[in-house]
Parts: structure tokens; sequence; C-alpha cells
């Protein structure tokens, strides 16, 4: 595929390419003949190899982090060793939040949606308000709720799948109202980089 996503994880995976795809036919369309794949990681620390796999094919990079301790110095790491262009990498904005807060692809959603779907898998163990603390990430609001109510540490994963689902069937419904321009925004990026590789195409 000429242009290739990055992400972390698998289930950002399934994200990114649910909402992607219903803000822009084109991108839905990228996605179904193979002109875009999005590449899960399975982490930041294996970033720098990913890139140089797809430096060697020639594809253009957009890398989409999680904008966390891990992420931002992932960000760093890589743009002031020059791996990668400024342009190549985006991290999930602050929205309605202190600039400072860390932000991970789950907080990007409703919090009355992430708990409807938590309860569908946990049993009725969380409220909305357990994930309305914009100072705190997504992953600590949910280790602390699950504690709360006696659910296993390692119920993360679980979670994390559970939620990325739900995502796939309900799509961009489910984000809170302010990150809908964000996904628009990349939705435009990817756009931009599938006319740049349409019109080399047509000058080769």
């Amino acid at each position: 595929a000429p242009i290739a996503i990055l992400v972390e994880g698998i289930t950002d995976c399934t994200i990114y390419r649910t909402l992607l795809s219903e803000t822009s036919t084109k991108i839905k369309h990228g996605f179904e003949n193979a002109q875009i794949t999005i590449i899960p990681t399975l982490g930041v620390g294996n970033l720098g190899k990913a890139i140089d796999t797809q430096r060697q094919f020639i594809n253009r990079i957009l890398i989409l982090l999680d904008s966390d301790v891990a992420g931002r110095n992932a960000s760093t790491s890589l743009k002031s060793s020059h791996r990668i262009d400024e342009f190549e990498i985006r991290l999930i904005p602050s929205l309605n939040r202190p600039p400072t807060s860390e932000v991970e692809i789950e907080d990007m959603f409703q919090p009355d949606f992430i708990a409807c779907i938590l309860n569908e898998k946990f049993g009725d163990a969380f409220k909305a308000h357990d994930f309305n603390n914009v100072n705190t990430k997504w992953s600590n609001s949910f280790k602390h709720a699950a504690q709360t109510a006696g659910i296993s540490g390692n119920a993360m994963d679980s979670a994390k799948t559970a939620i990325s689902l739900a995502v796939e069937k309900h799509g961009i419904a489910a984000l809170r109202p302010e990150y809908s321009e964000y996904i628009a925004r990349l939705a435009q990026t990817l756009e931009g980089m599938f006319d740049v590789i349409n019109k080399d195409n047509s000058l080769t």
C-alpha cells in the first residue's frame, strides 16, 4: 500500500479505520483497495523498525499516537533524530482539558458510551462520571474504577477490545463532539496524501 498508517495497538487499528472510513469515502475506498494500510506496531518502542520497513517500500507514512508520556517521548525522539518529518506524526490533542493532560485514544469517546460498553462486558460496574475527569487519562480512570468494582487488574486488554468493537459498530456518533474535528483533519491529511500519489502516478 502506498500509504501506511502506523499506530500503537490492534484496537487503535480498528478505531482509526472505522472513524476515517466513515469520515471520507475516498479513505474508505483506499482501505478497500489496499491503497492505505494501517499497521499496529505493538508499542512505541517498535516504531523505529516499522518506519524503516515502510521506508524500504517508499511508502508515505502517517503515525498516530496517544498523547501520553510514551507517545510524546517517541515523537520528540523520532523528530530530533530526523527519522521522521513533523508532518508525518500526530498526537491526539488535549481538547477541552488542560494542555498538559495525557490523552489516550479512548479519551476521544463520550463517557456514557464508554461506561455502557464496559458494563455490557463486565456487568454493572461503571458510571459515566468514572471517565469525566479530564486530568486523568482513560487507562488510569479504568484501573481505578475497575479496582473499586473488584475487577481483576488484567482486564485492560479486554476492555480496550470491547470499546474498539463498539466503535466499529457505532462510529463517529460515539466521539466526544470536540474530537470530530480532529478526525476530520486527519481525513483531510490522508486525502491530500492520496492526491499527491495519484498525481505522481499520472506523471509516470
